[in-house]
């Protein structure tokens, strides 16, 4: 082969390696994002299949998996309590290009080891500069419905009003717009001021947005606080 020709050749190599690489650029950002969580106090550990893919094994209560690039489509989402193959959750599920999702696999009652799935469609866009957003589910079959405040650390909710209202068992609340700084989120009956979950001192940064999950716990309540950016 002259030089000439081998340089030619060598073009043309090139050329189809980047395109190659474009195509995979653009279908990893067209993916959806997804993640599970272990809302079940009855069941400590949980293993999350998506279709007969594992997503995430023995995941404990009350975490969250990370964000995993899945193909836009249709699933089942299947969850077994760790070690066995008995599935307790069997939820069809859709994804679209682009859009991150949270499945929750809550408990169906109080001190029950069956389960309840929340399948739930995120909004990670970023805040605006110096703000964070937060979001609240209530993941909890045994408190209720629940008026929700979010408040800065020292606030008498006596003297305020609900963020959020009535918030009823696997729903989410809409996204809040906060300033950065320190929070503190108390849930009470509707209506009633008397504090059942305290979710307890906790901070955030610029350009983060969080979800907030009121839980079913061995002693009572508790909530945990999912990094959905940054």
């Amino acid at each position: 082969m002259k030089p000439s020709q081998f340089l030619g050749f060598l073009a043309v190599l090139l050329t189809l390696a980047g395109a190659a690489g474009c195509k995979s650029a653009a279908t990893i950002a067209a993916n959806a994002q997804f993640r599970v969580m272990n809302a079940s106090a009855e069941q400590p550990s949980l293993t999350f299949l998506l279709t007969a893919s594992t997503v995430a094994a023995d995941l404990a209560y009350p975490t969250a998996s990370a964000y995993a690039s899945e193909g836009p489509g249709g699933y089942t989402v299947h969850v077994e309590p760790s070690g066995t193959t008995t599935k307790l959750i069997n939820q069809p599920v859709v994804f679209q290009s682009g859009i991150p999702y949270t499945f929750i696999a809550a408990q169906s009652a109080f001190a029950s080891p069956a389960l309840t799935p929340i399948f739930l469609t995120d909004d990670n866009t970023a805040p605006a500069s110096g703000q964070v957003r937060l979001r609240v589910v209530n993941a909890s079959p045994d408190v209720g419905n629940l008026d929700v405040y979010v408040v800065s650390p020292g606030t008498n909710i006596q003297a305020a009003n609900p963020t959020f209202t009535n918030l009823a068992f696997t729903s989410a609340s809409t996204y809040q717009n906060l300033v950065a700084g320190k929070y503190e989120v108390f849930f009470t009956a509707p209506g009633q001021k008397t504090v059942l979950i305290d979710s307890g001192v906790f901070s955030l940064g610029q350009g983060q947005v969080r979800t907030v999950v009121a839980l079913d716990s061995t002693g009572g309540f508790a909530t945990s606080l999912l990094a959905d950016l940054n």
